[in-house]
């Protein structure tokens, strides 16, 4: 399966122009592994990998494919389903009604006559939710409804978003025509955020200090992929911790824990090379691969467990949904940044932040919890959390960088900020920036985008823009560059 994987064009990696909207669609749709599905006449048939030449089949109308679901789905789709019964304008707007949708916060399509899709954005307290946490809050919402589905599952396809056969309706009149991928994945991402607490309150528990756990890096990463493409290489290696990378790697990838635990297993029968006796006792059979299977596949299912479990209560997320939820930064973004900070290095490390977190959302105007803008400022639990966030709001505000409303509700909305024409993020997909050199997709905080593009482009950057030079050098030299 692993060989079958690697060896399709694409394999599990994008490998189109990254200034293509196909790139940006897959990233956030599209889950690679293990396959995808086909629609025929008679139904949904595996079709391998879902590669960079299906998204763009499936886009350009040629054929329909089906997803399975990443861990951190950025979507979520309720499929109202009208074959049995046809639904009219007012029995999904109803629906809509029960899940507190409309034209600011989802889009629906019609998959056939009487039935649709509706796709949002959904969260839990401001944070990406993964979709078994999804579909146990929509749990109780769901029975309440006949025929609708929640979408994407890990163990079921759903039509991937947006084919071009099936079009937009329940959609208000005022607002722009979607006729093209374009235009509805700018539609997508300027869409608000669905807070799936108001479906049901559960309990989610947060660190109330630093991670003690680091964030995996490219380093680790790296090891994994090249573990999970070419296999172990060296009996020097262990056959656990190969497999623990491979995991990590896997997560990495947001793979759901169960599509996981299968890879995991499909890779120590396939990839170990020869290096692994359980491999061969397994491969071989008798009687003793029986006990070797339990004992490969329980502590493959403990690893799992383990690394899920761990990430999640640090709140570390894979790459694509970390850039989904807190942003990205793009070189743009650092110049545009650099021209209006008038010099000053920590409002220039703010205003990155902020622009990371506009980016991704698509929008000039955004509901920011002061909280949120506190973290932008320093480290959650400084000594000068608050004392910071005064300032630089008050001085961003004198620069007329942005437009900061006063009203908003408690538990409802936070108050608005609408950026200047100064301050315009990029808008670029983070698959857009030519500085992912690995193919890992790692995340671009601000950091990483400073090593990318490299100590003297942004000392240059800095100190033409009034950063006194040694200020520009202290700022690099914190960051090991």
């Amino acid at each position: 399966m692993i060989e079958d994987i690697l060896r399709s064009p694409g394999g599990c990696e994008s490998t189109y122009n990254p200034h293509t909207i196909y790139l940006n669609y897959a990233s956030r749709f599209i889950q690679r592994l293990p396959h995808c599905n086909v629609k025929t006449d008679t139904g949904w048939y595996p079709a391998g990998p879902f590669t960079d030449d299906k998204v763009m089949e499936h886009n350009d109308g040629i054929k329909v494919y089906g997803t399975f679901a990443q861990h951190y789905s950025q979507y979520a789709i309720l499929d109202i389903d009208g074959h049995k019964r046809a639904r009219t304008y007012a029995d999904v707007e109803n629906v809509h009604k029960v899940f507190g949708l409309d034209s600011d916060n989802s889009i629906t399509y019609e998959t056939s006559p009487g039935s649709c899709h509706t796709i949002f954005k959904p969260q839990y307290n401001g944070k990406p939710v993964s979709v078994n946490l999804v579909q146990l809050i929509c749990k109780d919402v769901l029975r309440t409804q006949k025929d609708v589905e929640l979408f994407p599952k890990f163990s079921h396809v759903i039509r991937a978003p947006f084919p071009p056969a099936c079009p937009i309706t329940h959609r208000d009149p005022s607002l722009p025509v979607l006729d093209s991928l374009e235009r509805k994945m700018m539609a997508y991402d300027g869409l608000d955020f669905v807070d799936m607490k108001s479906y049901k309150p559960m309990i989610r528990t947060t660190p109330t200090s630093a991670p003690v756990i680091p964030k995996p890096t490219k380093g680790v990463m790296k090891e994994g992929q090249d573990l999970f493409e070419y296999g172990m290489q060296a009996d020097s290696e262990s056959r656990f911790f190969s497999t623990r990378k491979v995991v990590q790697y896997l997560w990495h990838r947001n793979t759901p824990p169960e599509l996981n635990n299968v890879l995991a297993y499909t890779w120590v029968l396939e990839r170990t090379n020869g290096y692994s006796k359980s491999a061969e006792i397994i491969n071989g059979g008798g009687r003793d691969s029986y006990r070797e299977i339990a004992q490969v596949q329980k502590e493959i299912a403990s690893m799992v467990e383990h690394v899920y479990a761990d990430f999640e209560k640090y709140a570390i997320l894979p790459a694509s949904a970390h850039n989904c939820h807190y942003g990205y930064l793009t070189e743009a973004d650092m110049v545009t940044v650099a021209q209006n900070c008038g010099g000053n290095i920590p409002l220039f490390k703010y205003l990155c932040n902020v622009l990371a977190y506009f980016n991704v959302r698509g929008k000039m105007r955004l509901n920011v919890h002061h909280a949120k803008l506190q973290d932008f400022c320093s480290r959650p639990g400084s000594q000068h959390h608050k004392n910071n966030y005064f300032k630089h709001t008050e001085r961003v505000e004198q620069l007329g960088l942005w437009t900061r409303e006063h009203n908003f509700r408690p538990d409802g909305f936070s108050k608005a900020i609408q950026l200047s024409d100064q301050l315009r993020p990029s808008f670029k997909s983070f698959e857009d920036v030519a500085v992912l050199k690995d193919n890992l997709g790692q995340a671009l905080t601000l950091d990483e985008c400073i090593e990318e593009v490299g100590r003297k482009n942004v000392y240059q950057m800095l100190t033409q823009n009034g950063v006194a030079k040694p200020n520009a050098c202290r700022f690099l030299n914190d960051r090991g560059l």
